[in-house]
């Protein structure tokens, strides 16, 4: 028998988790993974610049020239990507077609083209398979996925790494590390909080070149800080209520106890595991988490890896 023909449609962005299931499938001696990469919309690599909508489109139509044979599991995490595979999964091209839901948004854009947006995400659903990266039991999450069909079999697939990452031989020192783009303003306060908690703050944002890490810088910044900040703005219109933000998993599997907010799901679990915390939303009290996560690095971090092994790529996670 031979291998298995696996379509995944990613980006360049460091730490995408259909590149991370990539990764993982490319190590299996029974799969064939054809990768469809597309530039993350701060760096467009000769691209059109980034405009919502028109991008999509073009990403899509890029796409579909790139299906080329049979395949037996098509795997795309955008509503757009998912409109370019329906007709090769309609004609047999591609057997199984499986939209990964890395977030949803809302409100994405003014009305009407939130209106567009929204047809196009239930459109989306209504595939072989949905993998919310959202805990669906969550009930926001459940909300978000009530027009999914009752065919469709809805998976809860997070953000998993492909195995867990070689730390670092070196000394702890007291950094807190943030990392990724600003998304909603909220960086100014983890500076803040840093400062009053009279530790170093790291930044290591991949939209700006100027504080762009490569994967050997970034690991070795991880492995001597002794806490992660992930803050998301707790507002209704937040597209991390339904997400599984990779910079918490990524900070607790190199054993960093994570600061963040009661916004993405997976704080709960954070917080019951001991493995870091989600105060209110002011910066007392984040210098105040901030600070038990230092003076208790030992056993939080101990517990932040922990807590990332359960979160492995293997055949229980990923079923194709």
């Amino acid at each position: 028998m031979g291998k298995r023909r696996i379509l995944i449609v990613t980006m360049q962005t460091p730490g995408y988790a259909p590149s991370y299931l990539a990764d993982y499938l490319e190590a299996l001696p029974d799969y064939e993974v054809v990768r469809v990469v597309h530039p993350n919309k701060f760096h467009r690599d000769g691209r059109e610049p980034f405009i919502p909508i028109y991008s999509h489109w073009i990403n899509a139509k890029l796409t579909r020239e790139q299906v080329v044979g049979q395949f037996d599991v098509a795997i795309a995490p955008d509503p757009s990507l998912i409109w370019a595979l329906k007709s090769f999964r309609k004609s047999g091209q591609i057997k199984k077609l499986i939209y990964w839901r890395l977030d949803y948004y809302p409100y994405k854009y003014p009305m009407p083209l939130n209106t567009l947006y929204q047809m196009s995400e239930r459109a989306a659903q209504n595939v072989d398979e949905v993998w919310s990266m959202a805990d669906p039991n969550d009930e926001k999450v459940a909300y978000s996925l009530r027009t999914v069909r009752a065919s469709t079999l809805i998976r809860y697939v997070p953000f998993l790494q492909p195995k867990m990452p070689k730390i670092s031989e070196m000394e702890r020192i007291n950094q807190a590390i943030w990392m990724g783009p600003d998304l909603d303003q909220s960086r100014y306060m983890a500076e803040s909080a840093s400062r009053f908690a009279e530790i170093d703050f790291f930044l290591a944002d991949y939209s700006s070149t100027g504080t762009w890490l490569s994967d050997e810088e970034l690991a070795n910044e991880l492995s001597k800080s002794k806490v992660g900040i992930a803050l998301y703005r707790p507002f209704k219109k937040s597209f991390k209520y339904y997400s599984d933000p990779s910079r918490i998993r990524t900070s607790l599997a190199y054993g960093l106890p994570v600061v963040t907010t009661k916004v993405a799901p997976l704080w709960k679990e954070l917080e019951e595991c001991e493995a870091g915390f989600a105060p209110d939303w002011n910066t007392v009290r984040m210098e105040y988490a901030i600070r038990k996560c230092i003076n208790n690095f030992s056993q939080m971090s101990k517990n932040a890896l922990e807590l990332a092994s359960q979160y492995v790529m293997n055949d229980e996670w990923i079923q194709l």
